[in-house]
């Protein structure tokens, strides 16, 4: 800190001054995300770190001590952090349906800028990329402007101990509600605990405090699979990524799928092939769908940690199960570019991804790959010949288990028709 010698503004000026500073910061966390069904709404209520901010600039004016150039800066690009931050904090539950995980979101980010250049094409992701630039640069810049003002403003006595003033009684409103709503938002701080504590439980994980993950790495297995009743059937795990029952629960969804799911049941009725349905429930929602893969083929309720861990650890698989019973186990990945680390924990024999399948036409979204592309070629080349027509009443006997991301397969004996179980 340092202390300079200013001049006290006119008062109509401080008091302009510090009151549209102080409404542009307040502006940056306005949005929330309902609690109830998770809408983007707006909070009208004040931040409160933001108001006890501008009372430590007034306080700090009062004391005659000014805020450095360099420290003001720091201050505004938290500032900005933590309006991201918010941001995504708002946006995320009615996005994906769940709340932002900072320690795992930032990882898929690159995957996501992917997605948008492969959507985009290159002139339309430069010039995103750029306004994105320019924005954050411009909303960096208002906020340390806003900060200088309210700096300036508070030069004037009267008007550093109103804003010192407010600070306290916003400080007194948190601590002592008249109601279960306080008049000001703690959301932020909220948000910075959460996260940190996130990241704390990551940090334990990582050095060996594994907590209840270690009971559900020690959880017994059987030490064989009793698979008698499959009597040596396909079987086929797909999995219908990107919706869930909502498509079959909001009436408006069901109506523009009802009628080709008529004509798909027809149809496998017509082939002989009978549907049998049930749900489950799904351990990851808005990304992650790996857990949901890896939880069925492990038997374990999978997280993001335990999945890594899942990996390091000897447990049993199912297609080692299935192995163990005779059958011959594949696993097709469309949407996974290089090789997968982790394909040798679960033991398929083969493992088919996307440079293996071959595809030549044009790219379909993020994953390059059409489903109905794989689907086919795993009909005509990974399932022999004489097995590979489409689905209806021809023998085949397999363990397989497919997704949009993985088709994971195993032909063995000739006979019997194809078991199909879909979840997504």
């Amino acid at each position: 800190m340092s202390r300079r010698r200013h001049f006290a503004p006119a008062a109509a000026s401080a008091i302009l001054a510090i009151a549209v500073a102080s409404a542009l910061l307040l502006a940056l966390f306005l949005p929330s995300s309902e609690p109830e069904n998770h809408r983007l709404v707006i909070d009208h209520r004040p931040a409160l770190e933001i108001v006890l901010l501008i009372g430590a600039v007034a306080l700090l004016r009062l004391l005659g001590l000014h805020l450095p150039t360099m420290l003001r800066y720091a201050v505004g690009l938290l500032i900005l952090l933590a309006f991201l931050l918010n941001l995504a904090d708002a946006v995320m539950p009615g996005s994906f349906g769940r709340e932002a995980d900072l320690y795992w979101d930032f990882r898929q980010i690159p995957g996501l800028l992917g997605l948008y250049y492969r959507s985009a094409g290159p002139w339309r992701s430069a010039l995103t990329a750029m306004a994105a630039i320019v924005a954050a640069v411009a909303a960096f810049l208002l906020i340390v402007l806003a900060l200088r003002l309210i700096a300036w403003a508070t030069a004037r006595r009267g008007v550093a101990l109103v804003a010192i003033a407010l600070a306290v009684a916003a400080v007194g409103a948190w601590a002592l509600p008249v109601n279960e709503t306080a008049p000001v938002s703690t959301a932020l701080s909220e948000q910075v605990v959460r996260q940190g504590r996130l990241f704390y439980r990551a940090w334990q994980v990582a050095h060996g405090n594994l907590g209840s993950y270690a009971a559900a790495l020690a959880a017994p297995q059987r030490a064989r699979a009793d698979l008698a009743r499959l009597k040596r059937r396909d079987v086929l795990l797909i999995y219908f990524e990107s919706f869930g029952t909502v498509a079959l629960d909001n009436p408006e969804y069901r109506a523009g799928i009802a009628a080709a799911l008529t004509r798909f049941e027809t149809k496998l009725a017509n082939a002989g092939i009978g549907l049998l349905s049930n749900r489950i429930l799904s351990p990851t929602y808005g990304g992650g769908s790996w857990v949901a893969h890896g939880t069925l083929a492990s038997g374990i309720k999978l997280d993001q940690f335990l999945a890594r861990l899942l990996l390091e650890s000897g447990r049993k698989s199912l297609p080692r199960y299935m192995a163990e019973a005779g059958y011959r186990t594949v696993n097709v990945q469309p949407g996974i570019k290089n090789d997968a680390a982790e394909g040798g924990f679960w033991g398929f024999d083969k493992n088919y991804y996307a440079a293996d399948l071959d595809y030549r036409g044009p790219e379909f979204g993020w994953f390059g790959i059409p489903d109905q592309f794989t689907l086919k070629k795993f009909a005509r080349n990974v399932q022999p010949p004489e097995r590979s027509s489409s689905v209806r009443s021809s023998p085949r006997s397999s363990s397989c288990r497919a997704t949009r991301h993985s088709i994971r397969c195993r032909p063995t004996a000739p006979n019997g028709p194809m078991l199909a179980t879909m979840s997504g």
